[in-house]
């Protein structure tokens, strides 16, 4: 940053530390030659150091409720360009959506005069509480001799035919 001639923003940059350090050096070396840009530097630091040093107070509930109207206010003037904007977009949303419900639903047919082919993608043995809890129908080994597996059995049989059908209304 060349600060050949007075610049207020470049001392208002200088001032915050958001220069990097050969525009830094350019402008110290200006302040140095220009007396009006040394006075005006010592002026933003004084307004500077003022407002941060002030104590603000809290907003009083009068004024918080004046500002919650005045925000409400602005939010029920109807904005025909932005309920314009949103409907485009909820229409280009779900016009996404029904494509991609679409293909999804197509994928896996095959092209007239292709072989329909399967690809496995894992193999693994699922437990029995796994492949009951995913189908919701039990595997029973019936053991004539075991009286309790056959009534946990029946238990079982009866529960899952009650989470088939539903809540009772």
């Amino acid at each position: 940053m060349k600060l050949s001639s007075c610049d207020a923003s470049g001392l208002s940059a200088y001032l915050d530390g958001e220069l990097d350090a050969v525009a830094r050096e350019q402008v110290e070396a200006h302040l140095a030659a220009c007396p009006s840009c040394a006075a005006e530097l010592a002026s933003l630091r004084s307004v500077s150091s003022a407002v941060a040093s002030y104590n603000f107070d809290d907003l009083r509930p009068e004024e918080l409720a004046r500002l919650h109207h005045a925000i409400d206010d602005s939010m029920i003037e109807d904005d025909p360009a932005i309920w314009r904007l949103g409907g485009t977009l909820g229409l280009i949303a779900a016009s996404i959506l029904v494509v991609a419900g679409t293909w999804l639903a197509v994928l896996p047919a095959s092209r007239p005069g292709q072989p329909t082919q399967q690809t496995t993608l894992a193999t693994a043995d699922v437990p029995a509480w796994e492949r009951t809890a995913m189908t919701l129908n039990v595997e029973h080994v019936r053991q004539a001799d075991d009286p309790i597996y056959l009534a946990d059995a029946q238990l079982d049989d009866w529960m899952l035919s009650a989470l088939k059908r539903g809540p009772q209304q």
